[in-house]
């Protein structure tokens, strides 16, 4: 009786030893297979790079959480006599059973569900070409510049060194999710420069799917959110602004008031547009207290992107509805001005005199010096009747039978209102009879 209890427990363990090993086996297997499969791409791609960058890997490795590790990155420039080495490129995907069937989804049109690609640990030495060509580059965009430099570009050589650099060490990652509570699509961008700066990018859409052959249709694309985060670390901010005041023959604080009122050209070549009072009262507040900067648009009801450009800028950025943070304080003067206006366009807030408001100006984040209440964008009702006042206007229409024409009010001609809107490749245009509207709405400012 004991002879074949013993046998049985026998045969058992060996039972177990045998799924172990299988398992190993499988295991081992499915890592060696998702291997041979990246190394394969890497090569691919490697040839495909020959032309232009050496590329070169010190190892890979994966996991059956569907990440794959491509370690010890070497890429070589062919034009510049410089490598970018990055300590570990990692991809992640939604799971194993995308690694083992990832070509037949791509190639049968499917993106997979949600996917990150980070990039830890690039280097670069502060004497890089291929810094230098950056910061030429940005050097040339603000020749007009009084100041030696500033803690929100790129630095020189020089700059660096000084601040006791002699490697830049940065991360980065970028990827999409289809998977989020509200559906739609969330993609992100990230960028940091190890103990300096960082930056970070989330937009929330609606329209696209995982279909490759949707997103070539070019689907309706709604945005429902966007942030954007600015970070400097305290302390290389404020040795970064000592560095710069001192190279520019000034102290902080008079660096920190020289960059705020930099004159309208120096503006636009760095910035692209020219700040109002607030905006200048906080970028002084930043120089003098580096931090984070957060700007937001989450507009009431979802955008479409592919509409934006028949706004004006001030109209188009007020529809978004964005807010801006320095430092956890709200910036409530919003306005600025473009090249290309130069009467002046309140993007959020007073309209220029140009435009029949009163003056882009007053105290730094506050009302307006003469009692007078801040002006705010949106859509405010109108009658039919009035629609002819507001030719080349952004209109929104609700029929009868439940339609929303929405877009530039381009004419009204025999009863019918001309609504047109962009499409990809040029504009279209609807006809609204005037007795079947039920609504209408002009994008206008007034009181809030």
């Amino acid at each position: 009786m004991q002879a074949a209890t013993g046998m049985g427990m026998f045969k058992v363990k060996n039972i177990l030893i045998a799924i172990i090993l299988l398992a190993g086996a499988a295991y081992g297997g499915l890592k060696a297979y998702v291997y041979f499969q990246v190394k394969g791409q890497v090569e691919r791609l490697s040839r495909a790079a020959s032309p232009f960058a050496g590329l070169s890997y010190d190892g890979i490795s994966s996991s059956l959480d569907g990440t794959i590790v491509v370690e010890g990155v070497r890429i070589e420039p062919r034009q510049l006599p410089d490598d970018l080495l990055i300590d570990a490129v990692e991809l992640k995907t939604p799971g194993l059973g995308f690694l083992l069937s990832a070509s037949d989804s791509l190639q049968g049109g499917t993106l997979p569900e949600k996917m990150t690609l980070r990039m830890r640990g690039m280097r670069l030495d502060v004497d890089s070409p291929l810094l230098a060509m950056f910061y030429r580059a940005q050097q040339a965009r603000a020749a007009t510049s009084q100041l030696a430099c500033s803690p929100g570009q790129v630095l020189g050589p020089e700059h660096y060194k000084a601040l006791g650099f002699d490697t830049l060490v940065m991360d980065s990652a970028m990827g999409f999710d289809f998977t989020g509570p509200s559906g739609g699509l969330r993609v992100f961008m990230d960028y940091a420069m190890r103990d300096k700066e960082s930056i970070g990018m989330e937009a929330a859409v609606t329209g696209p799917t995982p279909s490759l052959r949707e997103l070539m249709m070019r689907p309706q694309v709604l945005l429902t959110d966007l942030a954007v985060t600015y970070a400097v670390d305290p302390d290389f901010g404020e040795r970064a602004v000592r560095h710069c005041a001192e190279a520019s023959g000034m102290s902080p604080e008079q660096y920190a008031a020289a960059f705020a009122s930099q004159d309208d050209a120096a503006f636009i070549e760095q910035m692209g547009f020219v700040p109002g009072p607030g905006i200048r009262a906080a970028l002084e507040r930043f120089i003098k207290a580096p931090g984070t900067v957060r700007i937001r648009a989450h507009p009431a009801t979802p955008v479409d992107l592919a509409t934006l450009a028949q706004y004006r800028p001030e109209d188009a950025i007020g529809l978004l509805g964005v807010t801006v943070t320095v430092n956890a304080k709200p910036v409530n003067d919003l306005s600025v001005r473009f090249a290309s206006s130069p009467g002046g366009g309140a993007l959020f807030g007073r309209l220029s005199e140009s435009q029949g408001g009163p003056r882009a100006s007053g105290p730094p984040d506050g009302g307006d010096e003469r009692g007078q209440p801040r002006l705010v964008g949106r859509y405010r009702p109108v009658g039919a009747a009035a629609l002819p006042e507001h030719i080349g206007q952004t209109v929104r229409i609700y029929t009868r039978d439940g339609k929303r024409r929405e877009g530039r009010l381009a004419r009204i001609h025999d009863g019918e209102a001309a609504v047109e809107h962009h499409v990809h490749g040029g504009t279209m245009t609807v006809l609204v009879a005037l007795d079947e509207i039920r609504r209408a709405e002009v994008w206008l400012y007034g009181e809030p």
